[in-house]
């Protein structure tokens, strides 16, 4: 069985983290806000499924623009968002990472598969 998601590009891993003074290093707003979004679609395309155990991800990111980025950039946030929406237990339990560039647009598509075919 496979959980397939659509959500908004999230931020880079560049810009997940912010040093404020003192050196205190906090969540940016950016990501923050990314993450209380993507959080309700995936409750709401997920519909209570979950994978226990070991999974395969893959994603597709469209390209908002021609600038360039680091397609690796995308994926701790990606992993981040779908073990604090318990739809993957942590993502250590990661067993491989398939990305790509899609077309334009500001969406990335996830399908995430168990490792031993089982979903829940």
């Amino acid at each position: 069985m496979k959980i397939e998601l659509k959500m908004d590009i999230p931020p880079s891993v560049n810009r997940i983290w912010r040093q404020g003074v003192g050196g205190k290093v906090y969540r940016s707003n950016q990501y923050v806000d990314w993450q209380k979004k993507t959080l309700w679609e995936i409750k709401l395309q997920a519909k209570g499924k979950n994978i226990v155990g070991p999974y395969h991800i893959r994603v597709i990111v469209e390209r908002r623009d021609k600038r360039k980025r680091d397609l690796d950039n995308f994926i701790k946030a990606i992993n981040d968002v779908l073990t604090t929406s318990n739809i993957i237990e942590d993502d250590h339990l990661c067993q491989s990472v398939y990305m790509a560039w899609g077309d334009s647009g500001t969406s990335c598509y996830v399908t995430l598969e168990a490792a031993d075919g089982q979903a829940e």
